[in-house]
């Protein structure tokens, strides 16, 4: 889709297209996360730019004063995936046990003693 025909476009439509699009790279995904090969490997970047660009223009039209419908507002609104929080999260997150804390009072202990040794 070239930037004339998304800016020419009703903002109605416009949350339409991007409705489709993002079904549509949902789609994409799926098919690369089973493991079979997709027909256009290109197609993911493609798509992903597709609704970068319908985004970056409906938010121009935004900032311009263009008023969004109620329903429209409330189409474009779509429940996100939870974020990734990686290993760190987990670690932070995670309480320590009782055994956990004598062992590291344990282990606080001895570096004290080391470090009165190492003063002597």
């Amino acid at each position: 889709m070239k930037l004339n025909e998304m800016r020419s476009m009703a903002l109605s439509d416009a949350i339409e297209q991007l409705a489709q699009l993002r079904a549509e790279l949902a789609k994409e995904r799926a098919v690369v996360a089973s493991g079979t090969r997709p027909e256009n490997p290109g197609k993911i970047r493609q798509l992903r730019k597709t609704i970068a660009r319908m985004l970056t223009i409906m938010r121009e039209r935004e900032l311009k004063g263009e008023k969004m419908p109620a329903a429209a507002a409330a189409a474009e609104q779509q429940p996100k995936a939870p974020e990734h929080r990686g290993l760190l999260h987990k670690v932070i997150k995670r309480k320590t046990s009782e055994k956990q804390e004598n062992k590291k009072s344990v282990k606080a202990v001895k570096e004290k003693k080391k470090e009165v040794k190492g003063k002597k």
